[in-house]
């Protein structure tokens, strides 16, 4: 068939399948994915295990009693159904000897057969050690509860529903009812045990002559114990994580407040992972490879430490050197062609996009395949399938061209003055980040700068944990600042709208300069207005520049 199965020897087991005599079995076959249709869209079951029954020359798979009952089959139920259609059923006539149609048989055409019918033993695993919990990739049946997966459905005719409020037309509108029933494996919005990403493992190296670290259990308030409790133990039930009490590195975990939970009291904060010691220890920073799984041998780097013992992670923890890098690579190795063609990619924000409604839906396949070719899994209640305007890194998208969100330029604005060198260095960067669509940026901003450096100088650091703590009134700061950083604010207020490049349009540079500095403007406009007068033509700025 061309696909590639893990197969091992195991002690042999005597089985009992209905319709045959009694077989032996001393090997195991693993499938990584089985499709079986339905008429609701297709099942995948991963790393499916199976008996090899091997007098049997047929390519047939028989899925028995112990896998039926864990997709939630169950004979008392399809006999109550019946009852309920009707109490007496008239079967005389009926032909229940019918071969099976090549329709039917679509599904299971797979190189080996499992033979486990009336069987409720399962395959013998591979013993633990008595001190350490090893991490094992269990079967990866469909995890979701028949309710948790009403409950994805029901979130994704919501999201259906948005795109229709939105202004998704029929054609369109029916297209992406078809992709997200065919697609509806690719997402989730809790914890499963689907596999790792399908990527190179993470390597990671340290340093010749490192020793190790281990910190010590942090305290925490009664509520983000709690959490880490609830937390904890969803890792170790879907084998994130496994206990590992002889680890010789441990990190402390840090609780993060989320957005959601200003405005939401029952939402969780986030976990991450103080690795700060552990990176100290790593060596080449930004040269490893890209992955979400970690190699076995270098899983206990990572090990974090609680109130109730160490536990050892199975995928990349966030707060690892490079992790946002790692992350990044990622989503760069699976959606490689597409990135600039119709989607860009910041860690996990994916943003497609496109000309008419259509061709947006097309590109949701191509993104929803993708991710069910390479195992990733997105959050169902963090999709938005169709929309005029979105926000996507702290910006404002649409097709008239992307300005910063409103709230966090406000946000800026509404900033006391500040008091130390360490405010004026974050107001400063934030500033920067913005600096393509404030026209003269480097001569509104140069006497801050100035103040700044002059601080940089006296408090004998560029790092903002020092400058936290040094006044800029040591530094010289004046009533002439304070009105340099209003007229900033003002720029804020009037920052420009840029526009998207146009691969049809004409591209325009103007630029001056005077003794102290320079600016720049990058535009676009219509190649027939290039005969028009200057003041005439539509030009639709692309960046502001200045030095």
């Amino acid at each position: 068939m061309g696909v590639l199965v893990h197969i091992r020897q195991v002690a042999d087991q005597e089985l009992k399948p209905i319709g045959s005599g009694q077989l032996v079995a001393s090997r195991v076959v693993q499938f990584k994915e089985v499709m079986l249709a339905t008429s609701a869209g297709p099942l995948m079951l991963r790393n499916l295990e199976c008996f090899v029954d091997e007098s049997d020359p047929s390519h047939g798979l028989i899925v028995g009693r112990p896998i039926m009952k864990i997709l939630g089959y169950s004979t008392d139920e399809l006999l109550v159904r019946a009852r309920d259609a009707q109490t007496e059923w008239e079967l005389a006539g009926a032909d229940d000897t019918t071969a099976p149609t090549a329709e039917g048989t679509t599904t299971t055409q797979y190189p080996c057969a499992q033979n486990t019918a009336a069987m409720e033993t399962s395959v013998p695993s591979v013993a633990a050690s008595e001190d350490v919990e090893r991490y094992e990739t269990r079967t990866a049946f469909p995890t979701m509860a028949p309710e948790v997966l009403a409950d994805l459905i029901r979130t994704l005719e919501q999201r259906f529903k948005v795109a229709t409020e939105m202004g998704l037309v029929l054609e369109p509108r029916a297209r992406l009812k078809a992709i997200l029933s065919t697609r509806q494996d690719v997402f989730r919005f809790q914890f499963g045990d689907d596999p790792p990403v399908r990527v190179a493992p993470l390597q990671v190296r340290l340093k010749p002559g490192v020793t190790p670290t281990k910190s010590q259990p942090r305290r925490y308030s009664p509520d983000d114990r709690a959490f880490l409790e609830r937390h904890v133990d969803a890792l170790l039930q879907h084998s994130l994580v496994f206990r590992n009490p002889r680890s010789c590195w441990a990190s402390a975990p840090r609780i993060v407040r989320k957005e959601e939970q200003d405005h939401d009291p029952l939402a969780d904060p986030r976990m991450t992972v103080d690795t700060r010691a552990v990176n100290e220890r790593r060596r080449c920073r930004g040269q490893c490879p890209f992955s979400r799984l970690l190699l076995e041998s270098w899983k206990e780097y990572f090990t974090f430490v609680t109130h109730r013992g160490m536990y050892t992670p199975t995928r990349v923890p966030m707060g690892a050197t490079d992790a946002v890098a790692y992350c990044q690579g990622v989503v760069e190795k699976i959606f490689g062609d597409l990135l600039g063609n119709g989607i860009l990619c910041w860690l996990d924000d994916i943003l497609r996009y496109a000309e008419d409604a259509a061709a947006l839906m097309e590109l949701l396949d191509k993104v929803l395949a993708r991710c069910e070719e390479y195992g990733l899994k997105l959050h169902a209640k963090k999709c938005q399938f169709f929309a005029t305007e979105v926000k996507w890194c702290g910006k404002l998208i649409s097709a008239q061209g992307v300005r910063h969100c409103p709230e966090r330029v406000q946000g800026l604005i509404d900033m006391p003055l500040p008091r130390t060198a360490g405010d004026l260095q974050q107001f400063l960067c934030a500033i920067n980040w913005m600096r393509q669509g404030i026209p003269e940026h480097n001569r509104l901003t140069g006497d801050l700068y100035a103040v700044l450096e002059r601080a940089m100088v006296l408090a004998g650091s560029r790092k903002k944990q020092k400058l936290i703590r040094f006044l800029l009134v040591d530094a010289g700061w004046s009533e002439s600042d304070t009105a340099c950083l209003n007229a900033v604010r003002d720029a804020l207020v009037n920052m420009v709208p840029l526009a998207h490049p146009s691969p049809t349009a004409e591209v325009c540079l103007y630029a001056d300069a005077s003794q102290d500095y320079w600016g720049a403007v990058v535009t676009q406009i219509d190649p027939s207005e290039l005969q028009l007068a200057l003041e005439k033509q539509n030009h639709r700025p692309l960046a502001f520049l200045s030095g």
